[in-house]
């Protein structure tokens, strides 16, 4: 249970905000949403900058780890962003092909942990990069407002276009929000809003026998459970309450034992179909980047309810691979 208690009890909170806008004329996109988002976010980023000089791009491209740090090595090649967005509410039409001339669209951004401390120099950079514009040709969007929900379902306002105010996120999400009872089981639909992908697809004639490619690639519960044991234990690491050393490499012992009784639960029904999106185009490369992953429905019987509450809570943070382009969104309903 030591695992479990763990996770329970985390205080790792990730801070969502909606932002809402609307196109002054139809953008027409060149690729996924996900994608000109998050790249026009991040050039806007490096133009933005706090008291000491530092833009927001290096903060967020900063390791937040000391260089003596046992996963030091093991991050600084990569390591997963404190602010992510989520574009599971504008419409499937709307996400690579066309914006429409004053409807209004709302999407996500998701601080986790201590990254929501940039929170005022993100709303800069939003408002820079919607008075420059996306698509070809560029088209300006117009942001309405920002807020965040309380725990009563109520929206708070935090930023409302060309204000001169800012109001600090409050209400954080963690996984000890959620109670449950861990010794029963339930039946459970998930949701893959955008695709997700809980493997590196490689390209090999014969690939390497990973327990993934056993699985032809299927995203199964004891996949998805695992998946989200490492997201939040990364997470943590870099964001939260950083555990020590010594717990970081306890969590890998008792991560098979943490899983196990995911292996108790068995699919009942699958709706679900792989689907490629595409990156924006680069001038100076050929290739467009490629992303895949499934879209669709799951429900599994039989499942523990001791995964439920870390399961939720990866609703905020999303899941799998390419989260950074707005992939990996899911959702978990409770089955009667």
């Amino acid at each position: 249970m030591q695992m479990l208690d763990k996770i329970l009890s985390s205080s790792l909170g990730c801070y969502r905000v909606t932002v809402r806008f609307y196109p002054i004329e139809d953008v027409c996109l060149d690729a996924w949403i996900g994608a000109v988002f998050r790249n026009r976010f991040l050039y806007f980023a490096e133009s933005v900058c706090d008291e000491s000089g530092v833009s927001l791009r290096e903060r967020l491209d900063e390791l937040p780890l000391s260089p003596d740090h046992a996963y030091f090595k093991q991050m600084k090649g990569g390591f997963p962003k404190g602010l992510l967005f989520d574009f599971r509410d504008v419409p499937n039409k709307s996400r690579k092909g066309v914006l429409y001339q004053n409807t209004v669209y709302s999407f996500q951004m998701v601080f986790i942990g201590r990254t929501v401390r940039y929170f005022p120099m993100a709303v800069q950079t939003i408002e820079k990069m919607f008075a420059d514009g996306i698509g070809h040709p560029l088209v300006q969007l117009s942001l309405i407002d920002i807020v965040e929900q309380d725990c009563d379902g109520e929206n708070n306002l935090l930023y409302s276009g060309n204000s001169t105010f800012i109001n600090m996120p409050e209400n954080p999400v963690r996984i000890s929000d959620y109670e449950t009872d861990i010794d029963k089981y339930a039946d459970i639909r998930i949701t893959f809003h955008t695709p997700t992908s809980l493997y590196q697809v490689k390209e090999k004639v014969q690939p390497e026998l990973s327990y993934q490619h056993k699985m032809n690639g299927f995203p199964s519960f004891y996949q998805i459970v695992r998946s989200m044991t490492y997201r939040w234990a990364s997470l943590s690491m870099l964001y939260g309450d950083d555990p020590s050393e010594s717990n970081m490499k306890d969590f890998e012992k008792e991560l098979d034992k943490f899983v196990e009784c995911s292996s108790l639960a068995f699919l009942q029904e699958a709706s679900l179909r792989r689907r490629k999106i595409y990156g924006t185009p680069k001038k100076e490369l050929k290739q467009v980047y490629v992303m895949e992953g499934y879209e669709g429905q799951l429900v599994f019987h039989n499942v523990s309810c001791q995964y439920l509450p870390l399961l939720i809570w990866g609703m905020s943070v999303a899941l799998g691979n390419n989260v950074q382009y707005g992939l990996g969104n899911y959702s978990i309903e409770l089955l009667p």
